[in-house]
């Protein structure tokens, strides 16, 4: 090797003189872009506080305003009983003693 380290990786040649990896450079850029991160978490996190306590952020409705609608015990009826005569027909189709026709 010469004057300036180099490694060898599976992604290439990692130059350490300065022109890919630089310590002075890199965590200085770092540390910023994390401070940055972690602001705009707090600011995100602000806002979604100030919307959910003021209200504006759910709606509510009032048990007057809700309607329930609620299920047609004939109509349910009849698809249980189409299902059921399904089942039976399917029951009715299958044979029990089946002969392997390659023996």
């Amino acid at each position: 090797m010469s004057n300036s380290a180099k490694k060898t990786s599976t992604f290439g040649t990692i130059n350490f003189s300065g022109k890919l990896v630089n310590p002075k450079r890199d965590w200085p850029i770092l540390l910023f872009l994390s401070v940055v991160f972690i602001l705009i978490s707090v600011g995100f996190d602000v806002y979604m506080y100030l919307q959910i306590s003021s209200g504006n952020m759910y709606v509510t409705i009032s048990k007057n305003e809700l309607v329930i609608e609620s299920l047609d015990s004939s109509t349910l009826q009849n698809i249980l009983n189409d299902f059921e005569n399904k089942k039976a027909n399917i029951a009715d189709l299958k044979i029990d003693n089946l002969v392997d026709p390659s023996i």
